[in-house]
């Protein structure tokens, strides 16, 4: 599922998220989940190589998915709650804008 800005879009039951990345931006840009695993496949629509991971403070929660223009890849990820970044490590994409949040919420029970 792929969607415009404005508003957040909340992972289903099949706990797998696509985001597309170009220059410089990523759709979706706020995701909502509850925790546990989650698969995420990166698509690079752009026009140069961008790489993706997601990100708690400093620390990434997977290797960089290197994505050249027009490729996609999966992860997949397990992830506590709290805010995390969806986001390139290079820093021109982040200072340009290649970046979203992810919040992690507990899992309801009942």
């Amino acid at each position: 599922m792929l969607a415009g800005c404005g508003h957040t879009i909340r992972v289903g039951a099949s706990r797998t998220l696509h985001v597309a990345l170009s220059e410089y931006r990523i759709v979706p840009d706020t995701v909502r989940a509850y925790a546990g695993t989650l698969t995420i496949t990166a698509l690079n629509i752009g026009t140069q190589t961008h790489n993706f991971v997601v990100s708690l403070g400093n620390f990434n929660e997977n290797k960089p998915l290197y994505l050249a223009p027009g490729a996609s890849g999966t992860i997949t990820v397990d992830l506590a709650p709290g805010h995390y970044m969806l986001r390139s490590t290079n820093i021109d994409d982040q200072a340009l804008g290649l970046w979203g949040t992810l919040d992690v919420v507990a899992v309801r029970h009942g």
